[in-house]
């Protein structure tokens, strides 16, 4: 009679354990939906940087523009022409993501719905182990913006950019921070990178 009663409880525990392990699954399921986070990881070539926010990869032999996901930088300006803060470190932004992307190279995506333009997709850039994004806004090339990104990684690359406003000498800064340059942005102080202020 006890020999039965054992094994009755055995299957219940069981059961038990299986419900709680599915619900945490499906409810990290749930927010990782609602704030939009990796949809794919892919490993891709690099077809071509359009400027510092935007890639061409191939991705399994189709052609796609990516978006970087948790920074934003300025508009190129080629030739030096146009004017105006939106425009600020542009053609640097787009120099050093093209060199640390160039065309060939084999990188891994973790592609988000979150960050891009509607019917397209953000993208963490990886290579070598390192997230270019990070690095980007390290440089001072970028600014967070926190789209597209898990809260890990958007925590890491504020606290790149806050790096990036104090790294040059006499904590000037470097890239959109370094105040030596013909323009330049104030610091960073907001989850909005449409709220920082370039000069």
């Amino acid at each position: 009679m006890t020999h039965v009663a054992a094994q009755a409880r055995v299957p219940t525990k069981g059961l038990i354990v299986f419900l709680v392990v599915a619900g945490v699954l499906l409810a990290l399921g749930a927010a990782s939906a609602v704030r939009g986070l990796v949809v794919a990881r892919d490993t891709v070539e690099v077809v071509r940087v359009v400027d510092g926010n935007h890639v061409v990869v191939n991705a399994d032999g189709e052609e796609r523009t990516l978006t970087l996901a948790g920074v934003r930088s300025a508009i190129r300006n080629p030739e030096g022409l146009r004017v105006g803060p939106e425009y600020c470190m542009g053609e640097e932004a787009y120099a050093w993501l093209r060199d640390r992307l160039p065309q060939g190279a084999t990188v891994r995506v973790d592609r988000s719905d979150e960050g891009a333009p509607e019917g397209e997709q953000s993208a963490v850039f990886t290579v070598a182990g390192k997230e270019v994004n990070v690095d980007m806004a390290k440089a001072g090339m970028a600014a967070p913006t926190g789209l597209g990104v898990s809260g890990d990684l958007e925590e890491q690359i504020a606290q790149a950019n806050q790096q990036a406003q104090t790294a040059g000498g006499r904590n000037n800064g470097v890239g959109l921070y370094n105040r030596d340059e013909t323009c330049t942005c104030l610091l960073y102080t907001s989850d909005a990178a449409d709220d920082m202020q370039c000069v």
